[in-house]
């Protein structure tokens, strides 16, 4: 069983847990709204915050499982299961739920996001191919990133 102050730490891990769910969820929005306005600037810096977001939140995930060890339990899913079975009704139980919801809502909006670039890249393509209409040379950039256009030498001309 569980200690007041074991169960102390997990709450406040749970509710870090949880505000930085909600700071992801503010970074996610905030790149909706870069996708929509075509906002590469601040695309860029908002991937390098949402990475650290995302790497406190599994420092954070790392933590939760240390203490529902030291509790008794299985560092693991299952241990969290275990440990919010035996304690339902407790602030951590509620936390918990909430975490969840977060992390639910969290998922929809990187789905969101994730159509929305798959939009944008569906667009880029479409000019492409406008581009390459009626060229003779097909693509014009190889897997390389280099253009594929050759230039012939033009025949039965002199220069002098």
């Amino acid at each position: 069983m569980t200690t007041s102050a074991g169960q102390q730490t997990l709450k406040q891990s749970l509710q870090q847990e949880l505000s930085a769910m909600h700071e992801l969820h503010q970074k996610l929005h905030d790149e909706q709204n870069a996708l929509v306005d075509d906002d590469s600037a601040s695309l860029t810096q908002l991937l390098d915050q949402k990475n650290e977001v995302l790497r406190l939140l599994t420092e954070l995930e790392k933590n939760r499982f240390q203490l529902i060890n030291e509790a008794g339990y299985r560092k693991d899913a299952s241990g969290m299961r275990e440990f919010l079975d035996q304690n339902a009704g407790t602030a951590e139980h509620a936390l918990w739920q909430d975490l969840l919801s977060a992390t639910e809502l969290a998922k929809e909006k990187n789905r969101v996001n994730g159509t929305l670039i798959a939009r944008k890249l569906a667009q880029n393509q479409a000019a492409l191919n406008v581009f390459q209409q009626g060229s003779d040379t097909g693509s014009l950039y190889g897997p390389s990133g280099q253009t594929s256009i050759r230039s012939s030498p033009v025949k039965g001309v002199i220069v002098r």
